[in-house]
């Protein structure tokens, strides 16, 4: 930004965006904040990523969709600026708030996380990892989607032969599916 803007202005800016993402709600809020962040030098940049969780996870009836849904997409847009040591519990609500049954921000925010669950240790993901295509299961569709937007995590937890051994699975339960 700084590149376009002299310093001033652009930390004016910069002020100007942080005032008024706090008259914002849900996770534009988080998102606005997010952004001010990955251009405030410290200390101010800690202090926004600091907030933003504590914000998502404020999150109250959004205008469209889920308060889970508002969440898991709030604290999908803050995860990757967490410190190392907190981001594994940030991404892990993420994920548990992800909308599931077809909701097309769902998987949005499961492609947005999975880089980031793939980081974790498997030992954390694996309940998780059972759980998701489980609550997704009412349609093929909704589970495929789901294991097409965990795709790196997939192949994180089962290497090569983990990922063959998923879309056998999914060619072989077809038949109930129709």
């Amino acid at each position: 930004m700084s590149a376009h803007f002299p310093q001033p202005e652009a930390i004016k800016l910069l002020e100007h965006t942080e005032t008024a993402a706090d008259k914002e709600s849900g996770a534009g809020r988080v998102e606005l904040l997010v952004d001010v962040a990955r251009h405030r030098a410290e200390p101010h940049r800690s202090r926004l990523v600091e907030k933003a969780p504590t914000l998502a996870r404020e999150v109250e009836k959004p205008f469209l969709g889920s308060v889970e849904g508002e969440k898991a997409r709030a604290l999908s847009y803050v995860a990757p600026l967490v410190d190392p040591e907190r981001r594994p519990a940030v991404v892990m609500e993420a994920w548990q708030n992800a909308p599931k049954s077809g909701a097309f921000s769902g998987t949005g925010i499961m492609e947005s996380l999975a880089p980031l669950i793939a980081e974790l240790d498997p030992r954390q993901t694996s309940s998780q990892w059972r759980a998701g295509p489980e609550r997704a299961s009412r349609e093929r569709r909704l589970v495929l989607d789901e294991l097409r937007a965990l795709a790196p995590l997939v192949a994180r937890l089962g290497g090569r032969d983990g990922v063959l051994s998923v879309i056998e699975a999914a060619d072989e339960v077809a038949k109930w599916w129709l």
